[in-house]
């Protein structure tokens, strides 16, 4: 749609050089799901954080 929304992926120091692709298919997927659906992502921020220990699998907020 145009609208501008502030992308982010937060990591540990040392795994910083590997957040690339993250950050490229959360761009894709928003873009994807615009499309299909023709709706748009209705926040100004869009936060994915990676670590390398959780115990409890995935978690989806809004």
């Amino acid at each position: 749609s145009g609208r501008s929304v502030e992308l982010a992926v937060w990591a540990a120091p040392e795994d910083v050089g590997r957040c690339t692709f993250a950050l490229e298919s959360v761009e894709r997927a928003l873009r994807w799901d615009e499309q299909r659906f023709g709706r748009e992502y209705d926040l100004d921020v869009f936060n994915v954080v990676a670590v390398q220990d959780f115990t409890m699998g995935a978690m989806e907020n809004k």
